[in-house]
């Protein structure tokens, strides 16, 4: 094994720290490439083998759950990335205090299990809710070594432990939900899931990461670490809290059906969002944190990582908007139309949620965690007003409530306090969004001349099959869907491909791409 980073000098953590950005930022991604294609893989799967409801009751269950995930690391995993010197005696406390909150949680969520069952009027809630309480003791003994890997920016670690735990839990889930098809238990697949992930990756941390946690001990200067965390918590447990009063709402006043509609068009349009940008906060938390007395180059840095960010990410928001109506029978199958008005909604404000999303990063490696906080309490409630509008009318109505609000007010909102001190100014980001808008616009017409080629009557889809004899249609039935979503996305993907290559700052953008092989190859020591 190669020569391991000293975690607790700033030397060692600032050698080469270009060269290893950007091969964490490759392995992150490639790491990120085959849980997509898993996910891709498993979401239409899961979708088949489980009803609607069974979506709906763990995720009743999962508002709790995840809110109580937001004290397990309570700030301090990324206080330990963030300061620029920390000992190993601060990082021993923090890992058990960390612990210790993962017990603490474990205990309080279950007893708060006969509660929430009384709240929804679900009894099977209960039993649920016990079982994934048992994943925060797991959780809470790896925050520390995840940290200390971030810190080290050794994410080829971090992508082993991830890769490797979501196919574990993945494939407890679905041996499940094969075994117990149609069954009344057939939902533990779910359970069983997010509690298989969470050992599996505790235990490969453990085994990568060579630190080992000494005795608590006072007085080595954890306060601050402490305060900086408080502030991040407040932030993540209101956002998280705000950020899922819809399922919270939709569950108590609809029930579990419409809710699992919902929340599987919430988790389809967010699926490519997180799996890009939660790794790659990990990457930018820990270089950004290096450079942040330099401001032009963290400017530079900052601009050029979420430009080409949302150069992806953004037009595949606008195409799933526009085709949302093809893909929900694609990706689910039959049976979950209700889901198609919702994921509409959410993709529409998801092109612009990408850039937003990476207003933490300024957040916290600029050390303004108590303005983080500050802005959640602001937007916060003007939120919770949007998914009251809309609950009379379903998920649709919280769905557009939600989305109608962002773009009106909180996106333009949260750009300006994000922005409002620091080397990022507004102008710069509202300026990363206009090409990614236009060339999302382009791949969504691509979609839309899609449906006049073949899907219409008359047209060269519907004659092909009929020629293939009287039986054709029947036995294509099932496929159609997927046939129909594939060429929408092969045709749209060849009209973004056209703008990038017309626009000349998206064609820049793709040419530095095909220099990182450079860059990539570690620098020899003279």
């Amino acid at each position: 094994m190669p020569d391991r980073i000293d975690y607790f000098s700033k030397q060692s953590l600032r050698s080469d720290l270009k060269g290893r950005s950007l091969r964490g930022g490759m392995v992150t991604g490639a790491a990120q490439v085959t849980k997509v294609v898993i996910g891709l893989a498993v979401i239409p799967l899961m979708a088949r083998l489980l009803e609607k409801a069974d979506f709906g009751l763990v995720a009743m269950v999962s508002v709790f759950t995840g809110l109580a995930t937001m004290f397990v690391d309570a700030g301090l995993s990324m206080a330990t990335v963030q300061r620029e010197e920390i000992n190993h005696r601060q990082v021993s406390n923090l890992f058990w205090v960390a612990a210790a909150m993962g017990v603490l949680l474990c205990a309080v969520i279950s007893a708060l299990a006969p509660g929430i069952s009384w709240f929804y009027v679900e009894p099977r809630l209960t039993a649920i809710t016990l079982a994934l309480a048992s994943a925060f003791v797991f959780s809470g003994l790896g925050v520390q070594h995840q940290a200390l890997l971030r810190r080290g920016m050794e994410f080829h670690w971090l992508a082993v432990a991830d890769v490797s735990a979501m196919i574990a839990g993945q494939a407890v889930a679905v041996g499940w939900a094969w075994t117990h098809y149609r069954q009344p238990n057939a939902y533990w697949a779910l359970v069983f899931m997010p509690i298989t992930t969470a050992v599996v990756r505790t235990s490969i941390l453990w085994l990568v990461c060579p630190w080992r946690p000494g005795l608590p001990r006072r007085g080595v200067g954890t306060r601050e670490l402490f305060v900086f965390g408080a502030n991040l918590t407040g932030f993540n447990f209101l956002n998280y809290f705000v950020r899922n009063a819809d399922n919270l709402l939709i569950g108590w006043w609809w029930g579990p059906a419409p809710l699992g509609a919902y929340e599987r068009a919430y988790k389809l349009f967010l699926f490519p969002i997180r799996m890009t940008m939660s790794p790659l906060t990990g990457v930018m938390v820990s270089a950004l944190s290096r450079i942040v007395n330099e401001p032009e180059k963290y400017r530079r840095f900052y601009l050029n990582v979420v430009g080409k960010a949302a150069l992806v990410m953004t037009p595949l928001s606008i195409f799933l908007c526009s085709t949302a109506d093809l893909a929900v029978p694609a990706i689910f199958g039959a049976g979950w139309e209700e889901a198609i008005p919702v994921l509409r909604a959410l993709a529409l404000v998801g092109g612009v949620q990408v850039v937003g999303s990476t207003f933490g990063w300024l957040y916290v490696t600029q050390d303004r965690t108590d303005d983080m906080f500050r802005w959640i309490q602001m937007s916060g409630p003007l939120l919770l007003v949007a998914f009251g509008v809309g609950l009379p009318w379903g998920p649709t109505g919280v769905a557009t409530a939600y989305a109608g609000s962002s773009l009106l007010i909180t996106v333009p909102w949260n750009v300006t306090y994000a922005c409002r001190t620091g080397p990022v100014s507004p102008r710069d980001v509202f300026g990363l969004l206009g090409v990614p808008v236009m060339v999302g616009l382009t791949a969504a017409a691509g979609g839309a001349l899609s449906r006049l080629l073949w899907y219409d009557e008359g047209a060269v889809l519907p004659q092909a099959i009929a020629a293939l004899g009287p039986g054709a249609e029947a036995t294509l039935a099932g496929y159609l869907p997927v046939i129909r979503f594939v060429l929408a996305t092969l045709l749209a993907g060849f009209a973004a491909a056209a703008a990038v290559v017309v626009i000349p700052s998206a064609r820049s953008s793709m040419m530095e791409l095909r220099q990182l092989k450079r860059a990539l190859t570690p620098q020899q020591p003279r």
